[in-house]
């Protein structure tokens, strides 16, 4: 993430009653996902790309003991740091696929890796596959991953016009039968190319070292009523699962 366009992020997600409300949305889904995924007792450990400032990251403490967030965005990593406890959480400054991500980490192993609104800001089917394998390469055999995407719903006409009442402006420039190409920009920041990778396209990637499956975010949203408009299709989904070698140990 870019630190120049990311600097008013926080600000922005507290601008209004109904931006406020979609995030708290976001968030109880995060934690849904991270809820099915989670053993009777804490994870050891957790890690959380793309970070940001470190709000979804500090929900992973009351199921793991020690976590992780990483960002390529000074900024955020400076305001997660600031509201994080340093006895138990980390925050590294690095794109995650840096060759030399992991060697930052000490090439530590996870229990659990999370990812909120990350896969979209990766442009070619080639970073998909290097974060797959990043995540392979982060992950404990028996570990499990939650990553919060952008939903099919995400660019349709009737989302596009929710989102923009919210604050965001976005555009739409190529379909293709795997992602839509497009670029967004919110509270007047720098216009920035985002994909939105169709979640099955997404899901079939993963699913030969894992486990796949899908919140029912739908029935989250209506009970949650926090979007605003309680008949808009969600925008978002919570993929998870667990490594496959965890499962063939069952």
């Amino acid at each position: 993430m870019n630190d120049d366009n990311w600097k008013d992020y926080q600000r922005f997600k507290i601008s209004n009653q109904d931006v406020n409300a979609y995030y708290d949305l976001v968030r109880t889904a995060f934690i849904k996902g991270v809820e099915k995924v989670s053993p009777p007792s804490k994870f050891s450990n957790a890690i959380d790309l793309g970070c940001g400032s470190g709000e979804l990251t500090q929900e992973l403490l009351k199921y793991a003991d020690l976590i992780t967030g990483v960002d390529s965005s000074p900024k955020l990593i400076q305001l997660a740091q600031q509201t994080s406890d340093p006895m138990k959480s980390n925050f590294v400054l690095s794109d995650v696929l840096d060759q030399g991500f992991f060697s930052l980490l000490n090439e530590e192993r996870f229990d659990l890796v999370t990812a909120a609104w990350l896969h979209n800001h990766l442009l070619h089917e080639t970073e998909q596959h290097q974060l797959l394998k990043r995540i392979l390469d982060l992950l404990n055999p028996e570990g499990a991953f939650v990553f919060l995407i952008p939903s099919s719903a995400f660019a349709s006409p009737r989302t596009q016009s929710f989102i923009a009442k919210l604050g965001w402006k976005q555009a739409w420039l190529e379909e293709s039968y795997h992602c839509s190409k497009g670029v967004y920009s919110f509270s007047d920041s720098d216009w920035v190319e985002m994909n939105v990778w169709q979640p099955m396209w997404l899901a079939d990637l993963y699913m030969k070292d894992f486990s796949v499956n899908f919140l029912d975010v739908k029935a989250i949203s209506l009970s949650h009523r926090g979007m605003g408009d309680s008949l808009i299709e969600p925008p978002f989904d919570v993929m998870f699962g667990h490594r496959k070698e965890s499962i063939n140990k069952v």
